[in-house]
């Protein structure tokens, strides 16, 4: 079995972190944005992380990273949620796809999830594309659920706004463990 390290992510990593986001939006979004949309898009994302991290500078949410082999491989950012005190919210996950299937998403959703449950959170929601089906499938995997809920945002100065659809799953001191994830990821 393959090991991976989950950590905080520091200044180090944000160049590998702007590829690995970058790449997956590339891959996983080919079909579901307007090319000039998503070069613009995957663009922004590979400078976005060198920004955050300019002069030791943070990002206002703590990013954690997979890493595999000694490679910076994904990123999951997470926060309170802005709808309760009770709920976090897992504002990016994302996973180089070269590394789709090699467990590194679960190794990054576990340690995620304890986070989030080791702050007192007792539920925990996200985002995404309502045409992500790789994505929604993984999430489905992790527990989550669609609660029905949508809304849509300007991610792209000029573009039209992106819809997105939301998940959630309840947090615990025990929540369901997934290991068979390893071959089913994002």
């Amino acid at each position: 079995m393959v090991g991976f390290e989950v950590r905080l992510a520091t200044e180090a990593d944000a160049v590998a972190i702007g590829i690995a986001h970058s790449e997956a939006w590339r891959v996983a979004y080919v079909d579901l944005f307007p090319p000039d949309f998503l070069a613009k898009a995957v663009a922004e994302r590979l400078r976005r992380w060198p920004l955050a991290y300019a002069r030791g500078a943070q990002p206002a949410h703590p990013t954690y990273v997979p890493v595999l082999d000694g490679k910076v491989v994904g990123l999951s950012t997470i926060r309170p949620s802005m709808v309760s005190s009770k709920t976090g919210e897992i504002l990016g996950f994302y996973l180089h796809p070269e590394a789709w299937g090699s467990g590194a998403a679960w190794a990054l959703m576990q340690h995620s999830l304890e986070l989030l449950s080791a702050d007192g959170f007792t539920g925990v929601h996200l985002w995404t594309h309502p045409g992500a089906h790789r994505a929604h499938s993984f999430y489905l995997k992790a527990g989550f659920a669609p609660t029905g809920k949508a809304r849509s945002g300007v991610m792209i100065s000029g573009f039209d706004p992106v819809p997105t659809v939301e998940f959630f799953r309840a947090l615990g001191p025990s929540y369901p463990q997934k290991p068979e994830l390893a071959n089913s990821e994002t």
